[in-house]
């Protein structure tokens, strides 16, 4: 039953992504249902056009090597390594990248690299951090391998550099395959955990825009819509050139108000601000047309569902369907 709903959900993004392809929350969602049947090579796709609409995020590049790691059974390849120094480039504190980098390491045979590079995560961890509980029995392995004894392996923790590690930025595989056995409640009640221990860490840490994000998009994951638009608000408010954090408050905005109809006050001047710095991003063309047809300006909304027509692939989908509103837009006065 739980697959079928995943399907039916993996089906549900992809029209949704054949109309709007620069939808960041919808690769994010096809990444994770794709993910949880299994099919990691489609995932990895998936993750691959995060990494597009958000190029300074680390998560992404991250997951998209976890998906190809997985597709390989477990051996890092070298598309999936590329990830992951990708994701470190972006956050070289970035956990998930940094244990891959080290597993790639010690499959290649440098067991003192993979080592001293699980150290330093370790080392720049915070005592509560997720990945703890299997990254510290790999350690212990590595080492006993190396034929390193307890009292030295003491003295290299005590010595490692810490890597600055970042919050969780989404379950790991033991994580993920917890909350394959868990009911729904106990599935919502672990991933409210990981959210609320981003929340706090937040307000020590209230400059950083990619946590606000990352907390936005797990409040639409739980529901949480008008939480999640006061998230991407602090997030674009830290960094207002971005536009990938720009449309992701649009669209919370859009998400917190259904099913009525967004307030254009407060939506207009994120959709200005989107198109100020992106004058042909197609779901800001989408959202303008739909204001000022909604403020009674169906030539403002010709306009710009036109310049969106201009920017769409002819054979989409979502063509056929903007064409057949423009034609059914009332005339000008």
């Amino acid at each position: 039953a739980i697959a079928d709903e995943l399907r039916a959900r993996i089906r549900d993004i992809a029209g949704t992504l054949e109309r709007n392809p620069n939808d960041l929350r919808g690769w994010i969602g096809l990444a994770d249902a794709l993910t949880a049947l299994r099919r990691h090579e489609e995932a990895a796709v998936a993750w691959q056009q995060a990494m597009r609409l958000a190029p300074r995020e680390a998560e992404f590049a991250s997951r998209r090597g976890e998906a190809l790691t997985f597709a390989s059974g477990g051996q890092v390849t070298p598309d999936a390594r590329a990830a992951f120094e990708e994701a470190a480039r972006r956050n070289a504190g970035e956990p998930r990248a940094q244990y891959y980098l080290g597993l790639a390491d010690r499959q290649g045979g440098k067991l003192r690299g993979a080592l001293d590079r699980w150290l330093s995560l370790e080392a720049g961890s915070l005592a509560d951090a997720p990945w703890l509980t299997f990254l510290r029995p790999r350690i212990a392995e590595l080492a006993l391998e190396l034929g390193i004894d307890a009292a030295a392996l003491a003295e290299l923790r005590r010595s490692a550099t810490p890597l600055v590690a970042d919050a969780p930025r989404g379950p790991t595989r033991e994580q993920v395959e917890a909350a394959q056995g868990m009911d729904s409640a106990d599935r919502e009640q672990m991933i409210r955990g990981m959210v609320d221990r981003l929340a706090e860490r937040l307000q020590t840490s209230p400059d950083d825009a990619d946590g606000w994000a990352r907390l936005g998009r797990a409040r639409i994951v739980l529901g949480e819509t008008a939480l999640a638009k006061e998230a991407y608000a602090k997030a674009a408010a830290l960094r207002p050139d971005d536009v990938g954090f720009l449309v992701a408050w649009a669209d919370s905005i859009v998400a917190a108000s259904e099913p009525t109809p967004p307030n254009a006050a407060e939506l207009s001047p994120v959709v200005d601000r989107i198109l100020a710095r992106a004058p042909n991003h197609p779901r800001a063309l989408w959202l303008a047309g739909a204001l000022a047809l909604s403020a009674g300006d169906p030539a403002a909304a010709k306009a710009r569902w036109t310049s969106l027509l201009d920017v769409l692939d002819p054979n989409s989908v979502q063509y056929v369907e903007l064409k057949k509103q423009l034609e059914a837009l009332p005339p000008a006065k």
